[in-house]
């Protein structure tokens, strides 16, 4: 617990984000102390509360090491979703690191802050230690030298500005921010939002609204409601509520009903915004690790948006975002590195859409709300009303076959398109990742010393349960391929052979009469040896 109880800092964005010189100098120095002692993700963190424990911390050092640890959080992250199990292993040893530093104490809630925005940045809970003291903090601290509602006004009028009024950025920081808190004391941010008469950071509350915790949610509405006598919403709050409402489970439904029915009347006048033109929508139909991803490129005002939406499986839509105001030079740049990361591939904007539809329902199911800023992807590339409609594997298959000639899906056809998939690597960029990784699997293969005998155990023991992924990674590959052949005719027949492999594994074919399973069964075993990340 942190030992000292100053009155607290609400830190400023770009204390975190900010590349000037000086942090690039103290992060080429803090690069060198690191290599020297040969250092991990533990001592990012250890060297981040040893400088916010110094008398005066310097503000280039804090934002150097908090950049580094952002970033190596992040990169952990993804690698762990991957199935990685020593980046799984690194990130509980981090948290680990992180509670044994947040029972040290001695320094500033600030510092508390920052790192808890850190974490939550690369998609992260920093963990009930710390908000836990984070509440201590705030409860030891006299009433006079808490933040009055004049500072925290300036505060969030700051944000605002850095943020350049974008409702969508200053949620994100706000998140961050009300990540070091539990749910329940979130309440004041909430309130300081909905009460502004900022028209950005009022739109940035609703962003509250889909919380993944109830309080949190129900607490935004009711107060958007009770400050709309003071302070109308704007036709956009209202019309944002309405389009998520099909987002949310049915409970969370009656209380956004309830919220649109008390603001319509109360709202301001619709205000005519320039629309961006769409140029292009791609997908990546999914991985091993069963994230999969749409994308697109909008243009405004001759500068450019990138839209990303993140799709996991059992999860739905897991985060969505629109990075604006690209030159053609930076956009370009992340098209490049998109493009080797992910074989994303031109698709209409229909198939765009029903992928969103069935992944929200999965959002639904899990009474997990996406993220507030497929919000601004819906409204940057005009998406019509995204009604979440799961798609059932077998269905999807039979659709893409109902005009396929007999003679193209005969038995003889299924036997050459099963032959071919030992080719899908070289052809389809995201299927060189089709193998299953995880603990699970070191716990089924460890034993084994055998080569032959770990292919045959995934086969046999892990695979018949992961058949329905399978089905459905193969299933949406297709689909995708299909589309994309019709938009740009370079594919070929590939989707077709893709199709007929799902169909036989949405179907009861023996998993040992699949060369596919054998093959992601054999790279299974590669991944766990280390020859794929070796």
């Amino acid at each position: 617990m942190p030992s000292r109880q100053p009155r607290p800092r609400l830190p400023k964005a770009q204390r975190v984000r900010s590349r000037d010189a000086s942090l690039d100098d103290a992060m080429a120095e803090i690069v060198q102390s690191l290599v020297r002692g040969d250092g991990g993700p533990e001592d990012v963190l250890q060297g981040f509360f040893a400088e916010g424990r110094r008398v005066e911390p310097r503000d280039e050092h804090i934002g150097a090491w908090l950049s580094m640890l952002s970033s190596i959080l992040n990169d952990l992250r993804l690698s762990a979703n991957g199935g990685n199990t020593g980046s799984a292993r690194i990130l509980r040893d981090v948290q680990a690191t992180l509670d044994a530093e947040i029972e040290k104490g001695g320094f500033e809630p600030g510092i508390l802050l920052l790192v808890a925005g850190a974490f939550t940045h690369a998609g992260l809970n920093p963990g009930p230690a710390l908000q836990n003291a984070m509440v201590s903090v705030m409860h030891a601290i006299p009433p006079q030298r808490l933040p009055n509602d004049a500072e925290s006004n300036r505060f969030l009028e700051d944000l605002a500005a850095e943020a350049k009024n974008d409702p969508f950025l200053i949620h994100m920081q706000l998140e961050e921010l009300a990540s070091a808190f539990p749910p329940d004391y979130r309440a004041p941010i909430v309130a300081g939002l909905a009460g502004s008469t900022n028209v950005a950071l009022h739109e940035a509350a609703v962003g509250f609204a889909m919380s993944a915790e109830r309080v949190t949610s129900e607490h935004a509405l009711q107060v958007l409601v009770e400050k709309a006598a003071q302070h109308p919403p704007s036709a956009v709050t209202v019309a944002r509520l309405v389009r998520m409402r099909p987002w949310l489970s049915a409970e969370r439904r009656e209380k956004i009903d309830e919220a649109v029915r008390a603001l319509r009347s109360k709202a301001l006048p619709p205000v005519a915004n320039e629309r961006a033109d769409t140029l292009t929508m791609l997908g990546s139909a999914g991985d091993g690790a069963g994230a999969s991803g749409l994308y697109a490129i909008a243009k405004q005002n001759r500068r450019f948006i990138l839209c990303s939406v993140l799709i996991k499986d059992r999860l739905g839509v897991a985060d969505a975002f629109a990075h604006a105001n690209l030159s053609r030079r930076e956009l370009d740049g992340l098209m490049s590195r998109l493009a080797g990361e992910s074989g994303a591939i031109p698709i209409s904007r229909t198939l765009f859409e029903r992928r969103l539809r069935d992944a929200l329902a999965i959002n639904v199911t899990n009474d997990a709300p996406p993220p507030f800023g497929l919000l601004q992807v819906a409204e940057v590339l005009a998406l019509g009303q995204l009604h979440p409609e799961a798609i059932d594997t077998a269905v999807l298959v039979e659709s893409l076959l109902a005009d396929v000639p007999d003679a193209q899906r005969n038995e003889r056809a299924v036997r050459a398109a099963h032959k071919g998939s030992a080719n899908w690597p070289g052809q389809v960029e995201h299927a060189q990742s089709w193998f299953e990784a995880g603990e699970h699997v070191e716990r089924l293969l460890s034993p084994l010393k055998a080569r032959k005998e770990r292919v045959a155990a995934v086969l046999r023991e892990l695979l018949p349960e992961r058949r329905a992924f399978w089905a459905s990674c193969c299933a949406w590959t297709a689909t995708f391929l299909k589309d994309s052949n019709a938009e740009t005719d370079m594919l070929g027949s590939l989707w077709l052979d893709v199709a007929l492999v799902a169909r036989d594994l949405a179907g009861s074919t023996p998993l040992d009469s699949i060369p596919l399973m054998k093959t992601i069964a054999a790279a299974s075993v590669d991944a766990f040896e280390g020859r794929r990340f070796g």
